[in-house]
């Protein structure tokens, strides 16, 4: 960067388009591969429906179709922010209605989790297996420092002596032992990390309506009373050429927006690209999640536009020069300039590389120091985790006498596999039961239907059917059942 803006400041009177091929000189043609190698992977996480004219069905998976399905949905809430299952009142609700039975539960467990039977914790006194069953069957209440007092003070859960004297105990074990720690990784959107700071402050809530305007002006397919001006140069330079005429953007986060568009005129989408993940300062290493998450935060739009770009025989009534790269460099040079104008809002990252955040200089050492202020999570507290000894210690059959007799590395083992047995690991336990039962119940009534349905010692069909259960093959299905007993179908 230092380079870059050295050339720059040496050049003040060269020709426009003298210092934009320089600039494109500058980036890296390695650099550019990568970036165009992310930008086509990203395009896998992104919604691959087209402008809708017959709306079947979309697998939300498709990116994940080469993992079990269990890992799937885990790893695409990850990544798209949204829930793997149901969630776990819902599943504890089907447990106590029978429609997912202990049996099952014993089963996956057997099935799925097949080290914990010979894994031992608490001082060898508790298996793995019996842990997490005794977590799946019986759910504990997990409440921190302040509602645990509360709870004691209100209700009479340690009442009774014998409880009452391992809730000592566990009291006496979490005051000595180490206390509990989460380092969690923090985001690297600066959207996020600036959040973090002031949830008041949202700069996707400044920057999406902008770009939903303007994608939706770039793909009008005839709808809109005014064409897109320029719209056959594509995204980037239709939305440049707009914001720097005078209808360009009033906001006050957007002021600064016309400039930094016109500086992309007539540059390559990936290039441009480029130069602002420099200019957002994002470390090399955190590029590619930056990239995908930037584009999957508006990611109806942005799949619609990579959806044209490899179908556009798909538009209804005009093709348009729709690429994804375009819509990655408005969106980066749109997320710096809010992040810009909400960093000094803040007041934070008042000095970069002897600039200021609204210079136009790199935000590398605002993004640092957002990674440092990202308000960490601080673990449980020692009542709160004596809480959760208790009652796990009642489940698996633990003593006061047990607990006072663990070594610290003991207690610790144990809460470390009641943490990691999670929500995310229980709730996929729950799904795997709950359609252990209905797989169960379906196989039990087509098996005894076959042995009703035709004799077993009757001649064999002519032909055999099998079709969708849809309502579309509906009516071909009873069409070859009304053809007679020669005739066999299958749904």
């Amino acid at each position: 960067m230092m380079l870059r803006e050295l050339f720059r400041a040496a050049l003040p009177a060269l020709p426009r388009t003298m210092t934009m091929s320089a600039d494109s000189d500058r980036v890296h043609t390695d650099e550019l591969d990568e970036l165009a190698a992310i930008v086509a992977e990203a395009g896998h996480y992104l919604p691959a429906q087209g402008p809708i004219a017959v709306f079947v069905h979309h697998n939300t998976l498709h990116a994940f179709e080469d993992r079990p399905f269990e890992q799937a949905v885990v790893d695409a809430a990850r990544t798209f922010g949204t829930e793997p299952f149901l969630s776990e009142s819902r599943y504890r609700e089907e447990l106590a209605r029978g429609r997912i039975r202990v049996a099952d539960i014993d089963a996956v467990l057997a099935e799925h989790d097949l080290s914990a039977a010979d894994t031992t914790v608490a001082g060898g006194r508790v298996t793995l297996h019996d842990l997490h069953r005794a977590l799946l069957l019986h759910p504990i209440r997990r409440e921190n420092d302040a509602a645990v007092r509360w709870t004691l003070t209100e209700s009479d859960v340690v009442e009774r002596e014998a409880v009452a004297d391992l809730w000592h105990a566990c009291i006496e074990a979490m005051a000595l032992a180490r206390p509990s720690l989460q380092n969690l990784r923090p985001p690297v959107r600066h959207r996020d990390l600036l959040l973090a700071i002031d949830p008041a402050l949202d700069t996707d809530a400044l920057v999406h309506p902008l770009l939903i305007r303007m994608c939706a002006a770039f793909l009008d397919q005839g709808v809109a009373m005014w064409p897109m001006p320029d719209r056959e140069s594509g995204l980037l330079q239709a939305a440049a050429q707009l914001h720097t005429s005078r209808l360009g953007p009033t906001e006050p986060w957007s002021r600064r927006l016309g400039p930094a568009l016109q500086a992309t005129t007539g540059r390559a989408p990936l290039e441009c690209a480029a130069e602002e993940l420099d200019r957002l300062g994002i470390p090399h290493q955190h590029r590619r999640e930056f990239v995908i998450q930037s584009l999957l935060a508006l990611r109806g739009w942005a799949g619609m536009i990579r959806h044209l770009e490899e179908r556009p025989d798909r538009a209804p009534v005009e093709w348009v020069p729709a690429r994804l790269a375009d819509f990655l460099a408005l969106r980066l040079v749109c997320d710096r300039v809010a992040t810009e104008w909400a960093a000094a809002r803040l007041g934070v990252g008042r000095r970069i590389h002897g600039g200021t955040t609204g210079s136009g200089r790199s935000l590398e050492a605002l993004w640092w120091e957002l990674q440092d202020r990202y308000p960490p999570r601080r673990g449980p507290g020692s009542l709160s985790r004596a809480f959760q000894l208790h009652q796990v210690a009642q489940l698996v059959g633990l003593s006061a006498a047990d607990i006072r007799s663990f070594e610290e590395n003991d207690l610790l083992g144990l809460e470390q596999a009641i943490t990691s047995f999670d929500a995310t690991t229980r709730r996929r336990f729950f799904h795997l039961a709950y359609e252990r039962r209905y797989r169960v119940m379906a196989l039990d009534a087509l098996a005894t239907h076959h042995r009703i349905a035709r004799p077993p010692n009757g001649p064999p069909p002519d032909a055999q059917w099998i079709l969708c259960i849809d309502e579309r093959c509906e009516s071909f299905r009873r069409h070859v059942e009304e053809l007679g007993g020669r005739h066999e179908t299958f749904g």
